[in-house]
């Protein structure tokens, strides 16, 4: 996308100059032109056409002899590195909400086909606006992963947040942005950028399994880590249709537990040596299917609370209000289609 503008130079946002705050003469509204030599074009083609949320909107790109001159909305705050070096870190919570944000922003982008790349997520790229919310700048690193690519033909990131992969041992993914996410959350948690040894909270964990060298230890992507970070489990679950609730996350109390629910449900449907006849008949059928959505609708089966409002809330209580409503709702669409299979006959 192509636009001219009457731009007026302010000041200049990096040492360099390639970086510069602008006014645009018209309507007097502040915005960021960046001169970028480095840069994946197909990215902020991306950006452009989806503008994603927690990233500045993309209002300009053009390909110039000076590089790719980007022209970007402004966005008024401070970034981490200064709040981080002017305050020290976060109560935990916020600290939290923080990661989180960053996890929401870069979900959309982890998720798309092909999946989008950051690649230098770091304090000084994360800004928080002067109304509290939470952006991730600086795209000029990102890249669309391509499984056809066995290591990144550009070594770019960051000394100390850079993924191991990103220094040409592979190509890097959606967990090269964990790892990334790892770095920053150490410093948000504990003031520093390596883990203290006597560092014991709740989180460390979750830090453990971003940073772990190997990408397959790893969270897979940003989401991944989002639902880490909510729970405070550093074994999220494993969402295959094949896995019963239960045996997601592998918890060895939740397997045995789920399997003595399983083994006295099958003997109450199918009492084995009973007079009685369980599922005789199609209502029967229809009875007990209902009964194993509404189990799998409360177990979360491939979790299926984060698709839905009020359901996927970060607040407890309105979590819980939500699942209850839906529950209601779900019922109240099987009796209707009940009625329904009734009146033709089926059951």
């Amino acid at each position: 996308m192509n636009s001219t503008f009457e731009l007026k130079e302010i000041k200049p946002l990096n040492s360099s100059g390639s970086v510069m705050l602008v006014q645009d003469a018209a309507s007097d509204k502040l915005l960021v032109r960046k001169v970028l030599k480095v840069y994946d074009e197909s990215v902020y083609k991306y950006l452009t056409e989806h503008h994603p949320k927690g990233i500045p909107d993309i209002i300009s790109v053009e390909s110039t002899s000076e590089g790719l001159v980007v022209i970007e909305e402004y966005i008024q705050g401070y970034t981490l590195k200064e709040i981080l070096s002017e305050s020290g870190p976060p109560e935990m919570k916020r600290a939290r909400d923080v990661l989180i944000s960053i996890c929401d922003i870069l979900t959309p982008l982890h998720l798309a086909t092909p999946a989008i790349v950051h690649r230098d997520i770091k304090p000084s790229n994360i800004l928080i606006a002067v109304d509290g919310s939470v952006y991730l700048l600086d795209f000029n690193a990102a890249t669309e992963f391509k499984k056809e690519k066995d290591y990144d033909t550009v070594l770019i990131g960051t000394t100390g947040y850079a993924a191991p992969e990103q220094y040409g041992f592979k190509a890097s993914d959606p967990r090269a942005d964990v790892y990334a996410i790892g770095r920053v959350a150490q410093e948000l948690f504990t003031g520093e950028k390596s883990l203290p040894e006597n560092y014991s909270g709740p989180y460390k964990e979750i830090i453990t399994k971003c940073l772990n060298l190997d990408p397959n230890n790893r969270y897979a992507n940003a989401r991944d880590l989002k639902k880490a970070l909510q729970s405070g489990r550093p074994n999220i679950p494993t969402h295959k249709w094949y896995i019963p609730p239960g045996f997601r996350t592998r918890t060895t109390w939740k397997m045995v537990l789920a399997s003595v629910l399983y083994v006295v449900g099958f003997i109450a449907f199918f009492p084995v040596g009973s007079k009685y006849e369980p599922l005789r008949d199609r209502s029967d059928v229809f009875a007990f299917f209902v009964l194993v959505v509404m189990i799998l609708f409360f177990a979360n089966y491939m979790d299926i609370h984060s698709h839905l409002p009020l359901a996927s809330s970060r607040n407890l209580p309105t979590r819980i209000v939500g699942v209850v409503l839906y529950a209601g709702l779900l019922y109240l669409l099987m009796a209707i289609l009940a009625v329904l299979l009734g009146n033709l006959g089926i059951i």
